[in-house]
């Protein structure tokens, strides 16, 4: 099963919101509980918390492109501008 596939079975069978499936299915490639994931991510639903802003599973994709790509140096400038590259090109083609 896709990760797709996991994501859309949590939102139809457990009540996930949109950003914890997404960042649930993700938890392994980011060394993380799921359930730490599905606590972080629960005000991202419904637009961050019902506002219908920006789509929860975009806020979490988001947030996972940032796990997966920055190790924790803060003072990488580089890594940052490689980061926000990503994540604008996520949010590109998802619109």
């Amino acid at each position: 099963m896709t990760r797709r596939e996991k994501a859309l079975e949590k939102h139809k069978e457990n009540g996930y919101n949109c950003s914890q499936c997404v960042g649930a299915v993700f938890a392994d490639a980011i060394n993380m509980e799921e359930s730490q994931i599905f606590q972080m991510m629960s005000g991202f639903g419904y637009g961050m918390g019902g506002t219908y802003g920006t789509c929860g599973a975009v806020s979490a994709a988001v947030m996972i492109i940032g796990m997966l790509m920055n190790n924790g140096d803060v003072t990488n400038i580089t890594q940052k501008v490689s980061i926000h590259k990503a994540a604008k090109e996520f949010t590109k083609r998802f619109a």
